[in-house]
C-alpha cells in the first residue's frame, strides 16, 4: 500500500507504566481508528526513518495513531512532531510520580533488570525518577501546540471508570465515543507480575511470539477467540498484587522530595489540583 502525503491524525508520547499498553489496545479496537504496528514505532526520536511500514494496513479513510511513551521525555521530540505535523493531536497519561516510580521498578525487577536493594543506586534511582518529571517533560509540548490538541489522562481516573476513561479518548479525537472496546472489560496490567515455573516457558516461548504473530493478531480480531486467546495468556500469570514488596515510607519521602517542585509546576500548568500526589 502507497501512503502519499502520509501523515498520521494522533500520537501518544507518555508516560511509561501509566496504562499506556491499554489505551493502545482501546484505541486499536475502535472501527474508525488504525494504530501503528507495533505500538511504538520511535519515529520521532530517531530509531527509524521509514514511518509509513508502520501503517501499510491502515485504510485511508481510518484515523492513523501510534503510541510511543518515551517521546515526552525526549529531547527535541516536540519540535520535531511539531514541524512534521502542526496540527497533530498528542495523548498523554500521567499518574502520581511516587506510585510511577516504584510500578517501573516492580516492573524491572519482574523482568530480571535488577535486584531490591539496588532502588538508590545512581544511574538506576536517576533513570526511575526521569519519566516522572511531567513539568518537565510537557512544558515544550505546551509551548509549541494549542491546548485544545493535548490531551492529558490521569491514572486515577482510569481505575475509577475504564469505559469513560477511554470515551474521552475517543471523544477528543473526533470518533464516535459511544463504542465500549473489549479491552476496557479487562484489568490493566499489574506491577510487579511475574511467571512461574511452566507459566514463564509458555510465555516466553509461545504466548509473546503469538500475540505479535500475524495468527495472534487474527485471533485478536475474532471477539469470540480474543477472548480464548487472553484466557489462555492470562492463565498462568501469577498475580502476586497483594503479596508485592511494599515501598519503604522513608525511600517514599525522599522521591516525593525530589518531586515536590515540578509536582507544583504541572498543577498551575493543567490547573488542576493534585494535592494528593504530595500526601503519602
Amino acid at each position: 500500500m502507497v501512503l502519499k502525503n502520509f501523515k498520521i491524525d494522533f500520537a501518544g508520547i507518555g508516560a511509561s507504566k501509566c496504562a499506556t499498553t491499554w489505551i493502545y489496545e482501546c484505541l486499536r479496537e475502535h472501527p474508525e481508528i488504525c494504530m501503528s504496528r507495533p505500538k511504538g514505532t520511535h519515529y520521532f526520536d530517531g530509531g527509524n526513518k521509514d514511518y509509513r511500514k508502520f501503517f501499510k494496513h491502515c485504510s485511508g479513510e481510518k484515523l492513523k495513531g501510534e503510541f510511543t511513551p518515551t517521546y515526552y521525555m525526549e529531547p527535541g521530540v516536540a519540535k520535531r512532531i511539531k514541524d512534521y505535523n502542526s496540527d497533530i493531536k498528542l495523548i498523554a497519561s500521567i499518574r502520581n510520580p511516587v506510585d510511577r516510580v516504584w510500578s517501573h521498578y516492580l516492573h524491572n525487577i519482574s523482568l530480571g533488570d535488577g535486584k531490591f536493594e539496588g532502588f538508590e543506586e545512581g544511574k538506576i534511582y536517576s533513570d526511575l525518577l526521569k519519566p516522572g518529571f511531567y513539568y518537565k517533560h510537557l512544558k515544550d509540548y505546551f509551548r509549541l501546540f494549542p491546548r485544545e490538541n493535548i490531551l492529558i489522562l490521569f491514572h486515577q481516573d482510569l481505575k475509577k471508570g475504564p469505559t469513560s476513561f477511554i470515551q474521552v479518548v475517543y471523544d477528543f479525537l473526533g470518533v464516535n465515543f459511544s463504542f465500549v472496546p473489549d479491552t476496557a472489560s479487562r484489568r490493566v496490567a499489574p506491577s510487579g507480575f511475574k511467571f512461574t515455573g511452566v507459566g514463564r516457558t509458555i510465555h516466553e516461548g509461545i504466548g509473546k511470539p503469538l500475540s505479535n504473530s500475524f495468527l495472534g493478531r487474527k485471533l485478536k480480531s475474532n471477539p469470540w477467540l480474543k477472548k480464548v486467546f487472553y484466557r489462555f495468556a492470562n492463565f498462568y500469570v501469577n498475580d502476586e498484587e497483594s503479596n508485592k514488596p511494599e515501598f519503604p515510607k522513608q525511600l517514599q519521602r525522599k522521591v516525593l522530595r525530589e518531586y515536590k517542585e515540578d509536582i507544583d509546576n504541572i498543577e498551575q500548568l493543567l490547573n488542576k489540583d493534585l494535592s494528593s500526589w504530595k500526601e503519602l
